[in-house]
């Protein structure tokens, strides 16, 4: 498919389901008073994410579908689309409510209207049965803090996107088809697991990465065991070549969690376990 249509056709299905997520939410504020958007928990704009996730998601999904990379301009327009889906809604409201019979866009402008409906933003503490009153120009604050909730869920997409594995002269999304682990107990042996790990991938060494990984750590964890690295091999099953990936994770309140500095992922564009490419 030509690059110009499938990147037509990613941003339209993100188009459909930002302008879905702005009618659902207009209506909720419109007919129903509730701003799904506003709802928080301990300040944590969990209904503003929750919206961006939501307006960004025919991007993400049309992006797996035509294998569209990871890329700035990816994550510019799930930024967008995320965030003007806050302005949009605010802008529906202004052109369709009146006040004694008279529409609100015939007495003043948008950002007049956008500046009272902040300034007049309360904070209702649902534990304690208490309300803030009109936060005035503190309003702007919580503004900030809604309109990053949107913008975080569109990143969110977009982070989800990019790790997912990619070959490039193929220009596809890859899928999983091994996945092994290893695992330790001090941190001081993660660190220098990915010490040797990205000196391998430095020199292009990814089969010689693989032998160190399989030597090190221990295949069965232990009692104590707290740390774990994960080998995940991608295949490309039309040229195949491989995206292999290491992840370290630590165990944290009950569950492993992936640890940022402990990854290195490449592509091995001659295979480093035997797999037949696909004829054309």
């Amino acid at each position: 498919m030509d690059h110009t249509v499938r990147d037509l056709l990613v941003v339209a299905a993100g188009l459909c389901t930002s302008i879905l997520t702005t009618f659902v939410l207009w209506l909720s504020l419109h007919y129903f008073h509730f701003a799904i958007y506003g709802f928080s928990y301990w300040f944590v704009p969990i209904g503003a994410v929750l919206c961006g996730v939501t307006a960004g998601s025919g991007y993400y999904w049309a992006a797996l579908k035509l294998h569209r990379k990871a890329t700035a301009l990816v994550l510019a327009n799930l930024l967008c689309m995320a965030v003007s889906t806050y302005f949009v809604v605010h802008y529906l409201q202004y052109y369709s409510i009146e006040v004694s019979g008279q529409h609100v866009r015939d007495l003043v402008s948008f950002a007049t209207y956008l500046d009272l409906v902040i300034r007049n933003q309360k904070i209702g503490l649902t534990m304690t049965g208490l309300n803030t009153g009109a936060l005035g120009i503190f309003g702007y604050v919580l503004v900030l803090v809604q309109i990053g909730g949107f913008a975080y869920g569109g990143f969110y997409l977009f982070s989800k996107l990019r790790l997912r594995a990619y070959c490039e002269r193929c220009e596809a999304l890859l899928g999983q088809s091994m996945v092994d682990s290893r695992y330790a107990v001090a941190d001081e042996e993660m660190s220098q697991l990915f010490d040797a790990l990205k000196k391998f991938y430095r020199g292009g060494k990814i089969s010689e990465a693989i032998g160190f990984f399989v030597q090190w750590g221990l295949p069965v964890p232990p009692g104590n065991c707290r740390l774990a690295t994960d080998i995940v091999f991608c295949p490309c099953t039309k040229c195949g070549g491989q995206w292999v990936q290491f992840q370290g994770r630590k165990l944290i309140n009950g569950d492993y969690r992936n640890v940022g500095n402990w990854y290195v992922a490449g592509f091995a564009s001659t295979p480093v376990i035997a797999m037949r490419a696909r004829q054309n």
